[in-house]
């Protein structure tokens, strides 16, 4: 015999199937014990009712994020020093990125290919 606690049950129906509370208070007893509510099941209910309302899993996907070059971590450094003494490579509109074609962009990607 099984005793499972109906807050317990009322928690896990968030991330199962529908259905899942109803299904346990249909195939079980509630009884109080000491105060507090149990769904009381025989294990082979349990266990049926947990193969039928298995879990619901989300796909995560996780996007590609490519690893910074040396370049890259260089100028993630220097990028702020740059913007700050207002160095001739970075385009002034008061972000860290660098002029296309510039000397410092060109020796960013050179580094990053190493």
């Amino acid at each position: 015999m099984k005793f499972v606690h109906i807050g317990r049950l009322q928690n896990a129906a968030g991330s199962r199937r529908p259905g899942y509370l109803e299904a346990h208070m249909k195939r079980g007893q509630v009884v109080q014990i000491r105060g507090m509510s149990f769904v009381q099941l025989s294990d082979q209910d349990y266990a049926a009712i947990g193969e039928e309302f298995a879990l619901v899993k989300k796909a995560v996907s996780i996007p590609f994020v490519p690893k910074p070059g040396l370049g890259d971590a260089i100028h993630r450094v220097a990028g702020p020093i740059g913007r700050a003494i207002k160095w001739p490579c970075m385009k002034g509109d008061g972000t860290t990125d660098l002029i296309p074609g510039s000397p410092c962009d060109r020796a960013r990607k050179l580094l990053n290919k190493m």
